[in-house]
């Protein structure tokens, strides 16, 4: 069964309030955490505090093939989202592990990521996934519902005006987005 990092989520509780809120860190894709709890002298004696398993259940009298993920899971506005190879994005709470919100995103999840946006006066903090199918859905980040302001109630076909010649071909985004003038 595949883990979510527990070094990741030590790290992540060390410093509850240094946000992890996009795949490569920071809107510049730097890669880097300012956290300074852990070290070379300290990493030996970091304890698991908690795990996640993020592989689809088995299923009896089928060979269990897990896809590959390449996820780097944000941390932001106080929670973790995870994009797991079950076809489902959930939050956590980072401190416990706790399932806040699952959702099922009707195709394969995202191998890379997810975007979150921390909205503004006017819209709530949503979390932006691209999915399987060749969709992109913002869902409201506390609680998963999707947004019904954004497409279709939620979803956007990234299909339209790219693929509109091929219907069968595979379409899809595999990493995440980035936010520009919001």
């Amino acid at each position: 069964m595949r883990l979510l990092s527990p070094l990741l989520a030590l790290a992540l509780t060390a410093n509850a309030q240094t946000d992890w809120p996009s795949y490569g860190h920071d809107d510049l894709g730097q890669r880097f955490s300012p956290l300074t709890q852990i070290n070379p002298q300290n990493v030996g004696r970091l304890k698991l505090a908690w795990q996640y398993g993020v592989t689809p259940p088995a299923q009896p009298g089928r060979v269990a093939v897990v896809p590959t993920s390449e996820v780097t899971p944000i941390v932001a506005g106080g929670l973790i989202y995870y994009p797991a190879t079950d076809r489902t994005l959930v939050a956590l709470d980072p401190a416990t592990g706790r399932e806040v919100w699952k959702r099922d995103l009707g195709s394969p999840a995202p191998r890379r990521g997810v975007t979150y946006w921390a909205g503004d006066t006017d819209n709530t903090a949503r979390v932006i996934v691209g999915t399987g199918d060749g969709h992109m859905l913002a869902l409201n980040a506390r609680t998963g519902v999707p947004i019904p302001g954004f497409g279709v109630e939620g979803s956007v076909s990234l299909r339209t005006g790219v693929a509109d010649n091929f219907p069968q071909m595979a379409y899809r985004m595999s990493s995440p987005g980035s936010i520009y003038k919001t």
